[in-house]
């Protein structure tokens, strides 16, 4: 990239007060973002935040997607297993 500059910006629903651990793409063409403190469902489409879940103690330390769900690890000792359904996150594990 010689010559070129890279630009920060700011997506709409994304939250920009914390440091982003993951970012992946789920369901119908939404996007998760993974912080300390919550995972945040996203349509990039509308420019909108649709959910957000947090874990109920402790925070998150890492976590990883696949189409419908998502696999978080928080308060040093949990396992918590996510699924998309639509708009939502429900926990299942």
């Amino acid at each position: 990239m010689a010559g070129e500059e890279l630009e920060e910006i700011q997506l709409p629903g994304f939250e920009h007060e914390q440091q982003t651990i993951f970012c992946g793409n789920v369901g119908n063409n939404l996007i998760i973002q993974a912080t300390p403190n919550g995972i945040y469902l996203i349509n990039p489409s509308e420019s909108r935040l649709v959910t957000t879940w947090k874990p109920t103690s402790g925070t998150i330390t890492v976590c990883t997607c696949n189409s419908v769900q998502i696999a978080v690890a928080a308060g040093g000792n949990q396992l918590i297993i996510l699924e998309v359904e639509g708009n939502a996150l429900r926990q299942v594990a």
